[in-house]
């Protein structure tokens, strides 16, 4: 279904080698190297000392991006601590049997222990505890007694998936398996690159993402909504760092490739700054509500359902910034404030305009559940969902559940 090999661009990726329908299970993987949540950051060098030579060069030939700036002092600054550290207080014993390590000199082990910190930045996943699972940097909520030992991991084939603001395939955790799975978005056809999205889907403008990207990463997006200049040219690439998948945009498959230049550029070039200029008007409309409300309420891209670690859905209390959603009617949402009902609209609106893009995902799911208005929508978002996690996942299950009983909003088959 899949093969890793070099792109035309640079580094590697991973490539479809057949047409893959939406909804297929990719790739399932558990993890090579995770953090447990006790743990801090730099603990990460001590779990990779324990892996075997074979798991530990898995690790090495992954790319990982150095940091700039402060962010490449700090690191420095810590490895070298943490080496003096553990090299003063295992001097004698885990100085002969730490695997890999025996007889390496002290600046060589400085060097690979930096290494392993830069991998492990540029390519562990964070397993959120309540956010979709979706992003190497979504933000952790409140701990779920049911969530993993660990809340950031390391998947050696899926991180070389490169990235892409217009992803065609995301990953997310299945407890039951104990594996993190990636699933296709859409059809992917046969040698188009697999791409999952490095970044939580908010909606910001091209520079916002770019900027996220170049500080986490390295490298200056040039995927399909990103690879333009402001005369409409295609970007030019930086070649000064590489993300998860060592490089800065998903390559499409034998048509796309094979469009090249010209009309075909102009028409994606084109494209792209529409889809720029909707985002950028959306950003305007969203802080426009924002700025007139008086108490802060839930933004447009806030989920109304979350998730926790294990994939079960967490619902949101009924309270007047998120009323209960039945099926009776919709008059509930009318018996609110009009900022509110504006804040549903705006929130749909800023849902299908993801869709006409072509971003999908879990993020897009929960914003039309909130956002739902009929049937349509919220069958949309059920059938994303399956997509996204399949029909084995506890998450699904329990929605689809929560459909049929009508608890969302609009029973799937019912009139209004």
């Amino acid at each position: 279904m899949w093969r890793i090999r070099t792109s035309t661009s640079k580094g590697l990726g991973l490539f479809a080698t057949r047409r893959i329908p939406r909804g297929t299970r990719i790739l399932s993987e558990q993890p090579l190297l995770s953090l447990q949540a006790n743990q801090q950051p730099i603990s990460i060098l001590k779990n990779a000392r324990a892996l075997d030579d074979a798991r530990r060069k898995e690790v090495l030939v992954l790319s990982g991006f150095t940091g700039r700036g402060v962010a490449w002092w700090g690191r420095w600054g810590a490895v070298l601590w943490w080496v003096v550290k553990n090299g003063w207080e295992g001097r004698g014993r885990s100085m002969k049997t730490d695997i890999g390590v025996r007889g390496m000199g002290w600046w060589k082990r400085v060097r690979m222990e930096k290494q392993i910190l830069d991998i492990w930045r540029s390519n562990s996943f964070h397993i959120p505890l309540s956010t979709p699972l979706s992003s190497p940097s979504s933000t952790p909520s409140t701990p779920c007694s049911s969530s993993p030992s660990f809340t950031h991991a390391l998947f050696p084939t899926i991180a070389r998936c490169n990235h892409s603001c217009i992803p065609n395939a995301q990953a997310n955790w299945h407890p039951a398996l104990s594996a993190f799975n990636v699933h296709a978005l859409r059809d992917i056809a046969a040698h188009e690159e697999i791409c999952l999205s490095y970044l939580e889907e908010r909606g910001e403008g091209r520079d916002a993402r770019r900027r996220v990207l170049s500080e986490g990463y390295g490298f200056e997006c040039a995927c399909e909504a990103c690879g333009w200049d402001a005369e409409g040219e295609a970007g030019e690439e930086d070649d000064g760092g590489m993300g998860h998948g060592d490089r800065d945009g998903c390559e499409g498959g034998e048509e796309e490739a094979g469009e090249g230049a010209g009309e075909g550029r102009a028409k994606r070039n084109a494209k792209a700054k529409t889809w720029e200029s909707e985002r950028l008007a959306m950003q305007t409309r969203l802080a426009a509500h924002q700025a007139s409300i008086s108490t802060p309420q839930p933004t447009s891209h806030s989920a109304a359902y979350t998730y926790s670690s294990d994939g079960t859905v967490d619902t949101i209390p009924d309270t007047p910034q998120a009323p209960a959603r039945n099926a009776k009617d919709e008059s509930a949402v009318q018996e609110h404030s009009p900022s509110l009902k504006l804040e549903l609209e705006l929130t749909r609106a800023f849902a299908h305009m993801l869709l006409a893009q072509g971003v999908r995902g879990r993020e897009v799911a929960s914003m039309l559940y909130r956002g739902a208005r009929n049937n349509a929508d919220i069958q949309e978002a059920l059938d994303m969902e399956r997509d996204c996690l399949g029909e084995d996942h506890g998450s699904f299950v329990e929605r689809r559940r929560g459909v049929e009983r009508g608890r969302l909003g609009f029973g799937i088959g019912k009139e209004g």
